[in-house]
């Protein structure tokens, strides 16, 4: 399971250098670490966070 979860974190990582490259679309850095550790609490607890009021909720359960 660690294998795949390093596999989509690469994966998500890729295509966002992807849409800055070649369609020259970019999301900001911070959104970028906040969508990294969305999707590791997802393979963690197999739930999305519902609102961002969820973020500190994410951090305490890493």
């Amino acid at each position: 399971m660690e294998d795949c979860l390093r596999l989509h974190l690469v994966d998500y990582i890729w295509m966002e250098r992807n849409q800055r490259c070649f369609e020259n679309k970019s999301c900001s850095q911070q959104k970028l670490k906040m969508n990294c550790l969305v999707l590791f609490f997802f393979w963690c607890k197999h739930e999305y966070p519902q609102e961002e009021e969820d973020i500190p909720s994410i951090l305490d359960y890493l």
